[in-house]
């Protein structure tokens, strides 16, 4: 980080700033959300003090005296990531991400908006794999997306042949781009010439 950038534990007083943060980057990032661009910065900040800071443990970027970003927590999994929009494409979001896996080294989770690529691509970059694709809570109800970080994480790869026997398991590959997996059955077992393959996070 540059001098006098700094991440440190969120304090009473930077309520008003952490809020602001939250509201601008969120409306700015939510435009095809009409829940959030209805949600007003009063509401932000009822849900801040009431739903926030009393089930997550924070903290915040700063630049000089300027809250320029902030992460909530819920032990492992990553509830808020915020970064104040003039403030985007500078660091804060990897740094924030490198701050929350030197916290929580055996693992991270997180719920972001499929829609919210420029998200996606900053998780996916710091190894975050897509687990399952839902829809969120009400009142957004929007699709959504899990991702799980695991420190040196591979694929798992279960193989099977047309009868439903795995004749192969645990062969570990360490590319998650991996999906499918299709080969020749010769030399694994007499008369098997079809196979179904599937990949499971070990």
């Amino acid at each position: 980080m540059d001098a006098g950038e700094q991440i440190r534990p969120y304090r009473p007083a930077d309520e008003s700033a952490v809020v602001g943060v939250w509201h601008r980057a969120g409306r700015a990032a939510y435009t095809y959300l009409p829940t959030w661009q209805q949600f007003t910065l009063e509401q932000a900040l009822h849900v801040f003090q009431h739903v926030i800071v009393p089930h997550c443990e924070l903290w915040v970027g700063t630049r000089g005296d300027l809250v320029v970003a902030y992460l909530a927590m819920k032990k492992s999994y990553i509830d808020r990531l915020y970064v104040d929009p003039p403030e985007q494409r500078k660091g804060w979001g990897s740094r924030l991400v490198q701050y929350a896996k030197a916290l929580q080294p055996d693992g991270l989770e997180l719920h972001t908006h499929q829609e919210n690529h420029g998200a996606r691509v900053l998780y996916e970059r710091h190894g975050f794999v897509a687990v399952r694709f839902g829809i969120s809570p009400p009142p957004e109800s929007a699709p959504d997306v899990e991702y799980h970080w695991r420190p040196n994480a591979g694929v798992a790869l279960r193989v099977e042949v047309n009868d439903g026997s795995i004749i192969r398991s645990s062969a570990v590959i360490n590319c998650w781009k991996l999906t499918t997996v299709r080969c020749s059955m010769s030399g694994w077992r007499t008369g098997a010439t079809a196979l179904t393959s599937k990949c499971i996070r070990s």
